[in-house]
């Protein structure tokens, strides 16, 4: 098995193996990204069989808890979009922070250069989100039991490329105004802390 490192939710750290390099490009039709979620009134759940997203344990909310979770929905949605498509989903600019669009577009780049391929079904949980005016907290857990990895070399399974323990992530929301938008929630930072 080649050294392999699978870009997921931050990128390789120091004590990841590099990534395999790749002569080649592969290009990808833009995706269509997800509408953003409008203030609704009850959360939405965005599982989407086609793209391979599964949305585990969602909650009854309503007002601005339901906003918040339904950003996160949708960021979730596109991160998996992004991750599955090798091309950072245009829908980040409007939903999230500079940080996490350089975080994704990293994300992108480290998968391209190791020629990774990734599919299958990805399981996410949204949990213990508390809104505190014009900012919230949410925790996510990621799970990639049925994610499938390829590169040039053969097909992995998540265990072998370290993702086997679902993976806890801490998410800050802020609420703010846009000359575009009005007012909307953005996720600021996406901290990947240990399993769930």
């Amino acid at each position: 098995m080649p050294a392999l490192c699978v870009a997921l939710a931050a990128g390789c750290t120091s004590s990841d193996p590099a990534p395999v390099p790749s002569t080649t490009k592969a290009t990808t039709p833009s995706p269509t990204p997800t509408p953003t979620p409008t203030a609704a009134n009850e959360v939405q759940d965005l599982s989407n069989a086609e793209l391979g997203i599964e949305f585990e344990d969602v909650p009854s909310l309503t007002g601005a808890e339901a906003e918040v979770y339904n950003l996160l929905s949708t960021y979730q949605t596109e991160y998996w979009r992004t991750m599955t498509t090798n091309s950072v989903s245009p829908t980040f600019s409007v939903i999230s922070s500079g940080d996490v669009q350089a975080t994704m577009k990293g994300i992108v780049k480290t998968n391209k250069d190791g020629n990774i391929t990734l599919g299958g079904v990805f399981s996410t949980t949204i949990s213990d989100l508390a809104v505190d005016g014009d900012k919230a907290t949410a925790a996510i857990c990621d799970d990639y039991a049925r994610m499938t990895v390829k590169d040039p070399n053969g097909t992995y399974t998540p265990e072998q490329v370290g993702y086997g323990v679902p993976r806890h992530k801490d998410v800050t929301v802020t609420r703010g105004t846009s000359g575009t938008t009005g007012t909307s929630w953005t996720v600021q930072t996406v901290k990947v802390e240990g399993s769930c």
